[in-house]
This record gives C-alpha cells, sequence and structure tokens, in this order.
C-alpha cells in the first residue's frame, strides 16, 4: 500500500488543478461559446444557454433551454440538469439492468 510505503517522496507544488467529476463539471474546463454553452461534438444551440454537450457521434439541437447536461454516447442518450449531474450514482442504480450496463460501460 501506498499509504504505509518509507519510499515516497512529496514536493510543494503551485499548479491549477480542477477535479472534473461530473459531466457538468466539464462547463468548467471546456471551450465555450458565446452563450456559454460547452460542446463536444456536434451540437446546435438556438436561445440556449450554459448547457454542457457532449455528443461525438450525434447531432444535437438544443432550443431555448439553459443549465442542461446532454451526453450522447454508445447508443444511449442522458439529458439532466447541469445540477443533477452530480447526483448520477442514484439515477443509475434507479435504471432497469439492461439501461443501466450501457450506462456504466
Amino acid at each position: 500500500m501506498l499509504e504505509r510505503s518509507d519510499r515516497v517522496a512529496v514536493l510543494p507544488g503551485d499548479f491549477g488543478w480542477d477535479d472534473v467529476g461530473t459531466w457538468g463539471a466539464l462547463r468548467r474546463v471546456r471551450h465555450h461559446d458565446a452563450s456559454g454553452n460547452a460542446v463536444q461534438g456536434h451540437a446546435y444551440a438556438v436561445d440556449a444557454h450554459d448547457n454542457v454537450v457532449h455528443s461525438p457521434h450525434a447531432k444535437v439541437v438544443l432550443y431555448g433551454v439553459s443549465d442542461l447536461v446532454v451526453v450522447v454516447e454508445n447508443g444511449l442518450v442522458l439529458v439532466t440538469t447541469v445540477d443533477k449531474s452530480t447526483d448520477l450514482k442514484t439515477l443509475i442504480d434507479a435504471l432497469p439492468r439492461g439501461v443501466r450496463d450501457g450506462v456504466e460501460k
């Protein structure tokens, strides 16, 4: 175990760090368009603000929405709010087994 090793050194460092642990957190580290949307992939936003979109293979159109997280990956589409994106374990636990298996991959 690392924490029991006597062969570990610790050095102070001064560097930026962001623990991007949720889909919503990507809004802090990805490039934004003029409306604050952080998009990776194919998304078109009309009257849409402060959303996070991850859709490398499918096209997503946002219209008149804000503070959403939209993830399209492996044939699944997840739509939630930025606030709820911190609690996806609750969602995954509530999904039927067949759907949950696809989400956890």
